[in-house]
């Protein structure tokens, strides 16, 4: 456990940490009050939110299997020496799976160790309701008790290292109580619902067995665990824009995984917004626990971009969008892609999006061919948080060059807002009218609640606000 809560990246603050430092005697601090901001947090907070489903469909999971364990061990023709094989083949696995957490977690982060161990656990599980023979029921309920033991650990591990003291009670508490009522009451339900099916003798392989109703809820519990293990994944993965093949090889190589960073863009209109708004980002951040980067200069970047166009000539919009690609690709790999490998926050402006945007609305290119050249110079390279400062580019104040003007900046905004809409789960659009501190203000409140739990961040708001 020591060296699985080692590697965890960083902590998640509760919504309510001041009211438990009031004392017993403080407003809100009873029993209903802490039962409703423990729910709250698990509510709003994805990583805690998916390892509680992922732990609950375990939990049913694992009780189907005790409650069905007897008169499953006698449909594969064995007595009470069988049930007691499969007692011991479950908890030497179970002890195998904590033995070995740690040393995964070192290739694998936790949040994926966790939901890549409920789903192995499911499908073995499947092998099990199907299993034809003892000895393949053995070695598959070994496998899911190893499985199920890592996941438990993973989830202890995650709590006790990524939830803020100040909550990390309340959770555990919620934790320990789906365990025990979860796994109690299907366990003291199976007995009914086997007995709902009548058994039949069934040939296989020259051996028979007895198909009852152990079968069809093993083989429930497989799918549940299956399901609940992906859906907890898909809601903990902090590293989405890595893939998860490659972090597979490294525990099969048993090589160390590669620390990640988090790469955070601002995208807008104007140049004067995101690049104000990068640096004061960068400088908050900066008060927190992890190495910052300030990804590139955008003012350096366009006079590399002018000066590659006029060396080479280049008119075309396809050129230059080629052109533009070739300077994108030179900053992600110089800059962003290093700095991500070493585990740092990147903030970087103006990353895809807003190039994008303009490239599309000045050259009326086709978004999607734009979209595939920029994935191809970036490597696939997403943001994890994209944050759109929404900001109104005007009216067209009179002459024709500022009708042009704002026409052209009214269709890059259109364009970052259908991007935007097309995954929330990457974005946050912020509202950037008004003053510098104000937009500053709602941009640091934006990425705080978008990334908690996955990454620590400074809790104050004054070390930003200069200029």
């Amino acid at each position: 456990p020591g060296e699985a809560a080692a590697d965890a990246p960083g902590t998640v603050s509760g919504s309510a940490p001041g009211r438990d430092t009031e004392g017993a005697a403080g407003e809100g601090t009873g029993f209903r009050a802490m039962v409703r901001d423990g729910v709250r947090f698990v509510r709003t907070t994805p990583l805690i939110r998916g390892l509680l489903i992922g732990m609950s469909g375990a939990f049913a999971a694992g009780g189907a299997v005790i409650g069905a364990a007897k008169p499953y061990s006698s449909s594969l023709g064995g007595g009470d020496s069988a049930f007691g094989l499969l007692f011991v083949a479950v908890f030497v696995g179970a002890a195998v799976g904590l033995t070995g957490a740690p040393k995964l977690a070192r290739r694998l982060p936790h949040e994926r160790l966790f939901g890549v161990g409920i789903v192995l656990a499911g499908l073995a599980l499947l092998v099990v309701a199907l299993a034809p023979h003892l000895a393949v029921a053995l070695v598959a309920v070994a496998f899911v008790g190893a499985c199920a033991g890592a996941a438990f650990l993973t989830g202890v591990t995650i709590i006790g290292s990524q939830v803020d003291d100040a909550i990390r009670g309340r959770i555990n508490a919620i934790y320990q109580s789906l365990l025990k009522i979860i796994i109690f009451g299907t366990t003291s339900t199976v007995p009914g619902l086997i007995g709902l099916l009548r058994p039949r003798r069934v040939e296989v392989w020259g051996n028979t067995i007895i198909i009852d109703g152990t079968r069809p809820i093993l083989l429930a519990g497989g799918i549940l665990a299956t399901l609940v293990g992906l859906v907890a994944y898909h809601q903990m993965d902090s590293r989405r824009t890595e893939p998860i093949l490659a972090d597979l090889r490294n525990v099969l190589r048993r090589r160390p995984r590669r620390a990640t960073g988090i790469l955070i863009a601002l995208e807008g209109t104007t140049v004067t917004d995101t690049a104000t708004q990068a640096a004061r980002l960068h400088r908050w951040l900066e008060a927190g626990p992890r190495r910052v980067v300030l990804a590139a200069d955008p003012a350096l970047d366009d006079a590399r971009l002018t000066s590659l166009m006029s060396a080479a000539s280049l008119s075309g919009p396809r050129a230059k969008a080629l052109a533009a690609a070739a300077v994108r690709a030179e900053i992600v790999e110089r800059d962003v892609r290093p700095a991500l490998d070493d585990g740092a926050i990147v903030v970087m402006e103006r990353f895809v999006d807003s190039p994008l945007a303009h490239l599309s609305a000045t050259a009326e290119l086709d978004p999607q061919e734009l979209e595939g050249l920029t994935d191809w110079a970036t490597g696939r390279l997403r943001p994890d948080l994209t944050v759109l400062l929404d900001h109104d580019p005007g009216e067209d104040g009179g002459d024709d060059t500022a009708a042009r003007t704002a026409e052209h900046h009214w269709r890059v905004q259109e364009m970052l807002a259908e991007m935007a809409a097309s995954d929330p789960d990457r974005y946050v659009v912020v509202d950037a009218d008004g003053d510098a501190d104000g937009v500053a203000d709602r941009v640091r409140t934006s990425v705080r609640s978008a990334l908690s739990g996955r990454t620590e961040l400074p809790t104050g708001a004054a070390e930003a606000t200069a200029s």
